[in-house]
């Protein structure tokens, strides 16, 4: 099996670390497999033991074992990576069958001198820290109804996937190790519109013409709707909505429109979050 990793600097300049820009990984990196978590547990007052109040996972620590070989000097080439591993950069992972990528990653140590230097290779052992401990998958675009709510009906047989008899449902199945934060798209005209997960809603304030383009944005850092490319305006939606992040495992994604058209689309997309690569 082949395996290629790849860091993309702060401007996005890709550097692969295979020897052909004069950096080689060796050996086994460390720390790119499942981090550790950080569990908070409280002790049970009566009997033994204790109960998971709550779990998160902290920034990742990754050693990287790096050789540097120049044609004349290698600390031209040890230069040039103490420049582009400041980061915040991203670290990509590929193999025969997987492509993830490590973000917001930057450097810690390893580039201060230490070990041995000849004119023309150096080995250093760099450790980078990444600030999001997720290894993300390439993005699934998923598109969602567009057609009106159905009213109640009796007559419509259960169907546990489907929140409510008579719904318009789009089923997904998420993959990976962690809940994931959609981006949605809504491309008008619509007059009413509504986007239901796991019992919470959001819906549009006002109706959407027919050159506008809404895009709902869950991801940290991100978060809020906006409106043919401005800035997050929480005032698109109605008082009550609210946005969510959606479950790995298959989930169903309730929508509904009115007043829609045939240019009317609503598109999701997500990327699939891993803790290995």
């Amino acid at each position: 099996m082949t395996r290629t990793m790849t860091w993309t600097d702060a401007n996005g300049a890709a550097t692969v670390l295979d020897g052909s820009a004069g950096i080689t990984l060796r050996d086994k990196p460390v720390g790119l497999e499942a981090p550790l978590p950080a569990n908070t547990v409280d002790n049970y007052m009566t009997f033994d033991g204790g109960t998971l109040v709550a779990r998160r996972r902290p920034p990742r620590h990754c050693v990287l074992d790096l050789f540097f070989k120049h044609a004349t000097r290698v600390e031209t080439v040890l230069a040039e990576a103490a420049t582009m591993l400041q980061g915040p950069g991203e670290l990509e992972w590929a193999d025969d069958v997987n492509t993830r990528t490590l973000r917001e990653v930057i450097y810690e140590a390893g580039l201060d001198g230490s070990g041995f230097t000849s004119l023309l290779e150096a080995e250093r052992v760099v450790s980078l820290l990444a600030l999001d401990p997720w290894w993300y998958g390439p993005a699934v675009s998923v598109p969602l109804s567009t057609s009106a709510e159905t009213a109640f009906s009796a007559a419509v047989a259960f169907d546990a996937v489907i929140p409510f008899d008579g719904g318009n449902a789009t089923s997904v199945t998420i993959a990976g190790d962690g809940e994931v934060f959609p981006v949605i798209t809504v491309t008008g005209p619509a007059t009413t519109l509504s986007v239901t997960y796991g019992g919470l809603t959001w819906a549009i304030a006002a109706a959407l013409g027919a050159s506008d383009v809404l895009v709902v944005d869950s991801r940290p850092g991100s978060r809020g709707p906006s409106l043919n490319g401005g800035a997050v305006n929480w005032s698109l939606l109605t008082a009550p909505s609210r946005l969510w992040a959606v479950a790995a495992g298959a989930v169903s994604i309730m929508s509904g429109t009115t007043g829609a058209t045939g240019a009317t689309t609503i598109t999701m997309v997500y990327e699939p979050r891993w803790l290995t690569p």
